[in-house]
């Protein structure tokens, strides 16, 4: 007999999250909206995730172990496991509210002609038992907004959820990318979806702490968080040169690539991102990259 297909694929790429994950698949369990599977990649984590997840029962629950590969690749595991009609998207350290797949499940219901949703999650350092039963609203109010222009800060890895088909077998999300990859895999889904439904309210929660793949990021030396943030940057110029990308999605690219790399490679020396960009000589634009970014440092002296 062929098994029911579920309406919902919960991917969750997990790495260094034993301490969270059990906090992370309770907000899934406690969901309104019940027809889903869960699949946890984790992705050769050196922790005792594993030995974590193997405690868990449910059985809509599979788990999948690879070699560390990064939380691209993770997720791209993730959808090509999937059989769900859409895949809702979440982080192994963050959670959700319990309302969570059932307002994605009224927007697709109400609007099938979209391919994705998603809302804005809310930061936090702390997500409490009591945040995983809230109350909350039955019926939210949804809008529809060009992903490009306003849709970037609604989206998150914990929050977006897209359907299945549209996505057509491809790996969404750019594997040896370190830093920024979820935003390139949306802005690549983007290219066919501009639209995306969202609404007011929060339905995810995205944790705040010391070992997230941000601050760890953040943590690092200064030649290794200018190296990560360069790889996403020339990814972003070599979209933001194609012709297959409408104009609004090239003056996104080009803001949020230089966005990035700034902010996240501020407080280094000069010395590192000479050193990244002489070792990536045969890179074009690289030394025009720098230009801008030196620009944009001491622009408030001219």
């Amino acid at each position: 007999m062929t098994a029911k297909v579920p309406y919902f694929s919960v991917v969750i790429p997990a790495y260094k999250c034993a301490d969270f994950i059990q906090c992370t698949l309770q907000s899934v369990y406690a969901q309104t909206e019940s027809d889903f599977e869960i699949i946890v990649v984790n992705d050769g984590s050196p922790d005792n995730l594993a030995e974590v997840l193997q405690r868990e029962t449910d059985p809509r629950l599979r788990i999948i172990t690879q070699e560390n590969g990064g939380e691209c690749a993770a997720r791209n595991r993730g959808v090509r496991e999937a059989r769900g009609q859409f895949i809702a998207f979440l982080d192994g350290d963050d959670a959700w509210l319990p309302n969570h797949l059932s307002t994605a499940r009224t927007f697709f219901e109400k609007h099938p002609g979209f391919n994705w949703f998603s809302t804005k999650p809310r930061r936090t350092s702390r997500i409490s038992p009591s945040d995983l039963t809230a109350d909350t609203p039955q019926q939210p109010e949804f809008w529809a907004i060009n992903w490009y222009a306003e849709g970037d800060e609604q989206t998150s890895s914990s929050s977006a959820v897209l359907r299945r088909t549209a996505i057509e077998g491809r790996d969404l999300f750019p594997v040896g990318v370190r830093m920024f990859g979820d935003g390139i895999g949306w802005a690549r889904f983007a290219l066919q979806n501009r639209t995306i439904g969202t609404c007011y309210g929060t339905t995810a929660l995205y944790r705040i702490w010391g070992g997230s793949a941000t601050d760890v990021f953040l943590a690092n030396s200064a030649g290794s968080r200018v190296g990560a943030a360069l790889d996403a940057f020339l990814l972003q110029q070599e979209m933001y040169t194609s012709d297959e990308y409408p104009e609004e999605a090239k003056l996104f690219f080009r803001k949020s690539s230089l966005y990035n790399w700034w902010v996240r490679s501020r407080g280094s020396s000069l010395k590192p991102w000479l050193e990244e960009i002489n070792r990536r000589r045969h890179v074009t634009g690289a030394f025009l990259t720098l230009w801008l970014k030196f620009c944009a440092h001491f622009s408030h002296f001219f």
